[in-house]
């Protein structure tokens, strides 16, 4: 196969002893989460937490399933590229459960330096046979399609990058063509293309601080104490990297005792640019589940006044939990739509963040699944209604106080527009230089008013992508 990916290489294993005579664990706890994804729309992290959790999965075996789940989800295009060429009918008309084994098996044969290939195609056998009752039985089937895959591998090729540079990027680096086509246009092939492969990355596991409880210095040394290996952030002071996690975050006792929450280093710039003091009336107008809340709280040294909104009252509670959890006591949770607050907080607030629904192209490297759930049309759509939502919360903001509008987007239509467009309808608005509140390494300025926005990418920042304006009401 040309253009040959980490682990294609010849791992037969000649030697090695025969395999077991069932499924392991973790590839049945991935098929189920995998299936979920497939069939419900089921959102990957939640559902692998619960089936792990249900399964009891611990050590190895807990991250085999979890390695699994995602990188399925990440090289699904590419996979499912190679595999139609060894299927003699369409992979539609494949029983959802039978091509994720497929999926399964042919991204250990891929990606899986640990894996000898004969084992690979055993497992998918055996993971196969579990189904028999829905479809039949698939055993023979997936065993066929695995063998020819290992035979024929180095015979499959990519698209060609020069005559169909769109179709190689998706199929290459597993993106929805439109998005490629649509990012293309945007940033041009080279950076589209460090951007893609940097999707295909695991993304790094950031903490804040909770430094109600406990400075960065002194939860690094608990953190060490625990076994846990780990790194100041460069980019915020509360930060910090995790560079490995033997035990689920939720597990330690520096988690239980509330001295960190688990957050981007992009996304803990946010609340820096809204940059509350201990005085001021707070609205996070969409606030589940909490962390930029209580990064705020946190930041006004528990005092004043945050009031946490959010539409979806089973999110809301977990707002409800971290403000608990971290000992926080100036958040009061509100169920409500962002629109609807100005008819409660009418000019009432000093600072206003809205981090507005987005289509989540930004954090593609953090949920590889939503990358399949996202369609064109939507852009748009999302567009109007957090023009829509900004112009509401926009109500609630007293003269001289500050908005904050933020995305985990990369799209023009989402993030510049979006305040353009806001501030020709708004002009008490006008916006703000970020460049003496954050790094001036992460602010972009742009042909629009002198404007400066936050701007970070997977593959330039090492962060999740993320937008973001800061807007003062002048009169």
């Amino acid at each position: 196969m040309t253009d040959k990916s980490p682990g294609e290489h010849d791992r037969h294993g000649h030697g090695r002893g025969h395999e077991k005579s069932e499924a392991a664990p973790a590839r049945i706890a991935a098929l189920k989460v995998l299936d979920a994804v497939e069939a419900r729309d089921a959102f990957a992290g939640l559902t692998l937490d619960e089936t792990l959790d249900h399964m009891d999965l611990q050590g190895p075996d807990r991250a085999l399933a979890t390695e699994l789940v995602y990188g399925v989800l990440r090289w699904q295009g590419r996979l499912d590229w190679i595999l139609q060429q060894f299927c003699h009918r369409p992979l539609a008309e494949i029983d959802h459960s039978v091509l994720n084994i497929l999926r399964i098996g042919l991204y250990q044969i891929l990606f899986s330096d640990k894996t000898p290939l004969h084992a690979a195609v055993h497992q998918a056998v055996e993971l196969s046979k579990r189904i028999r009752g829905r479809s039949g039985n698939p055993a023979g089937f997936v065993n066929a399609v695995l063998r020819s895959v290992v035979r024929g591998l180095d015979g499959v090729k990519l698209p060609d990058p020069e005559g169909d540079p769109v179709r190689y990027l998706s199929v290459r680096f597993s993106h929805p063509e439109w998005l490629v086509r649509r990012w293309i246009s945007q940033f041009g092939l080279d950076e589209t293309m460090k951007l893609v492969e940097a999707n295909n990355l695991p993304s790094p596991l950031s903490i804040r601080t909770n430094t109600l409880k406990i400075s960065r210095d002194e939860l690094m040394a608990a953190l060490g104490e625990e076994g846990i290996s780990c790194t100041p952030s460069r980019i915020v002071s509360e930060g910090i990297i995790i560079a490995s996690l033997p035990t689920p975050v939720t597990k330690l006792k520096s988690f239980q005792k509330g001295f960190f929450v688990v957050q981007d280093e992009g996304s803990m710039l946010i609340s820096h640019i809204v940059s509350p003091s201990h005085d001021d009336i707070v609205i996070d107008a969409a606030s589940a589940p909490g962390t930029k809340t209580t990064h705020m709280a946190a930041l006004m040294g528990n005092r004043g006044r945050i009031i946490a909104a959010d539409v979806n009252k089973r999110r809301l509670a977990l707002v409800a939990q971290n403000v608990k959890r971290l000992g926080i006591t100036n958040v009061r949770t509100v169920a409500s739509d962002a629109r609807d607050l100005p008819n409660y907080y009418p000019g009432m607030a000093s600072k206003v963040l809205l981090d507005a629904p987005c289509s989540g192209t930004g954090v593609f490297r953090r949920r590889p699944d939503s990358r399949w759930r996202k369609r064109p049309e939507q852009i748009k759509e999302l567009a109007a209604l957090q023009l829509e939502i900004l112009s509401r919360v926009s109500e609630c903001v007293r003269i001289g106080g500050i908005l904050v509008y933020s995305t985990c987007s990369l799209e023009r239509e989402e993030n510049e527009d979006v305040i353009e467009r806001f501030l020709k309808r708004h002009p008490r608005f006008c916006l703000t230089d970020l460049r003496d509140i954050i790094p001036r390494e992460f602010v972009s300025s742009f042909p629009l008013q002198n404007p400066v926005f936050l701007r970070l990418f997977p593959h330039i920042h090492g962060t999740d992508g993320f937008f973001c304006a800061r807007l003062l009401r002048q009169f």
